[in-house]
């Protein structure tokens, strides 16, 4: 393989190593779980090796990731914010809103105690 200078070996060190084929982790080789609820929805926790994922449902679409958790608790309390934002109205005063947020968040803190 006798190249005449470094640079025309690189490139084909190069060409080989990359695998234009490889298209990131293969098709099921993570054991997902899913976990839905009547009281979560539009939103569902799917589980993985890797930790936990908040999804929206959107039926005509795919489902939207809203974030992704390293444990359980963490994400059963952003399904009670994204419960919380999504009434949208206006509150008018703290008062009511922390009574809100209490709200939401002992139906599903209760229910799911860890």
């Amino acid at each position: 393989l006798g190249y005449q200078t470094n640079n025309v070996y690189i490139k084909q060190k190069i060409k080989v190593m990359a695998n234009k084929n490889f298209k990131g982790r293969k098709k099921g080789a993570v054991n997902t779980t899913i976990i839905k609820d009547p009281k979560m929805e539009p939103f569902f926790i799917t589980k993985d090796q890797y930790g936990f994922v908040v999804n929206e449902s959107n039926p005509p679409q795919k489902p939207k990731p809203l974030g992704y958790y390293s444990n359980f608790d963490f994400a059963i309390k952003a399904i009670a914010q994204e419960k919380l934002n999504e009434k949208r109205k206006t509150y008018e005063s703290l008062d009511e809103y922390v009574n809100e947020w209490r709200q939401i968040t002992e139906e599903f803190t209760s229910k799911f105690k860890m």
